[in-house]
């Protein structure tokens, strides 16, 4: 909605922020959907049992490229789909996920082969993970160099402010062209098992990334950002 008040000239910035806190409710409700684990989150990891919550806010300038004298990234593409599948349960064939990647690359005129990281929705939960390991590698199985991050081993999923959280760290992660660790994996799943980053840092092969989250609802947002 941000791009969209800029791309029609009613706003020329756009200040974006992001809010959620754990309460006592979120963590009896995700326990009752049998989503939350009482050990570290293992995202992607082949032991992994469930998330945590976490606390986060964010906040983001947004402005038109041709009207900065200088920024510290761009948001070059997005795209959004719903799987209309159910309030809690994604639809398990992940179709529409790729519907969300494949409508963020027209936007930013790019393929998949452009993409160097692909920062992850990774909640550490069965399902979750199996539905976005598998379209990760139907759409990125010709780039041999993305590597794949997911923040909520270390940051919780902070739910409805994860998606720009995990945004602007997609940029942080950009500007220093070094991938970190995924925080609380041990043993990847086997398709994916060499797309993280191991014992030494990894440099990335180009300026751009990809970060998708998974919503309840069935709403599935894909977002790319490319950095000077």
């Amino acid at each position: 909605m941000a791009s969209a008040l800029l791309e029609d000239h009613s706003y020329d910035t756009v200040i974006i922020i992001a809010v959620d806190i754990v309460t006592e409710a979120k963590r009896l409700a995700h326990s009752g959907l049998g989503t939350m684990t009482d050990d570290t989150p293992k995202p992607f990891d082949v032991e992994r049992n469930g998330m945590v919550l976490g606390d986060a806010a964010a906040a983001l300038v947004l402005r038109r490229t041709t009207d900065c004298t200088s920024h510290f990234g761009e948001l070059v593409g997005y795209g959004a789909s719903n799987d209309a599948s159910g309030l809690t349960t994604p639809d398990l064939s992940g179709d529409s996920v790729r519907l969300a990647i494949q409508r963020a690359f027209k936007p930013a005129k790019i393929d998949a082969q452009d993409i160097s990281v692909y920062l992850a929705h990774g909640t550490g939960t069965h399902i979750n993970d199996e539905i976005e390991s598998k379209v990760i590698e139907d759409i990125f199985n010709q780039n041999g160099r993305l590597k794949i991050l997911g923040t909520k081993g270390a940051l919780g999923h902070s739910l409805g402010a994860c998606g720009l959280l995990e945004f602007i760290i997609l940029i942080h992660v950009l500007k220093k062209s070094a991938l970190p660790p995924t925080v609380g994996l041990s043993e990847p799943m086997p398709n994916i098992k060499n797309r993280f980053r191991e014992d030494l840092p990894v440099s990335l092969h180009t300026n751009t990334g990809i970060t998708v989250t998974l919503g309840f609802g069935g709403f599935n947002t894909a977002l790319i950002a490319r950095v000077g």
